[in-house]
């Protein structure tokens, strides 16, 4: 998944609002508890309802997912409401014409740092996780 997906994706819900940072890395997101593996495709941090983080595994879903997160929905409520946009936008995209009407045009930059996230790409990090910031943001000086 790219950055590209991301807001095509995201354009086309308009009751949710796109998250102003978006994290991409290209590796496996796990915790482990009693010995249990969790894989994570995408995670939103509670203390944070204007970032979504995408992992390797990552599908069309996700950055849905994560952004009805954003909106305090748990996961149930995450998971029926993921379903029923992805209808939605199959649908839509069966009108190519209808698409391009209804679509919002998300433009996210990468940035090194911002002053929400100022050790983003931290030496540990480095390389490994794009950040990218909605683009009226960083038009007005937020980075």
């Amino acid at each position: 998944m790219d950055i590209s997906e991301v807001s095509d994706l995201l354009g086309l819900c308009h009751f949710l609002k796109a998250p102003k940072h978006v994290f991409i890395t290209r590796e496996t997101v796990s915790s482990q508890e009693d010995g249990v593996a969790t894989y994570f495709r995408g995670l939103q941090p509670k203390t944070k309802n204007d970032a979504i983080f995408l992992a390797a595994h990552a599908d069309a879903t996700t950055p849905i997912h994560e952004a009805i997160h954003t909106l305090g929905f748990g996961e149930f409520g995450a998971e029926v409401l993921t379903r029923a946009i992805m209808r939605k936008n199959k649908a839509v995209r069966n009108f190519p014409l209808l698409s391009q009407q209804i679509s919002t045009k998300l433009v996210y930059q990468r940035v090194e740092s911002s002053k929400d996230y100022p050790d983003a790409h931290a030496a540990r990090y480095s390389g490994r996780v794009e950040h990218y910031v909605l683009a009226p943001f960083v038009a007005a000086g937020d980075f």
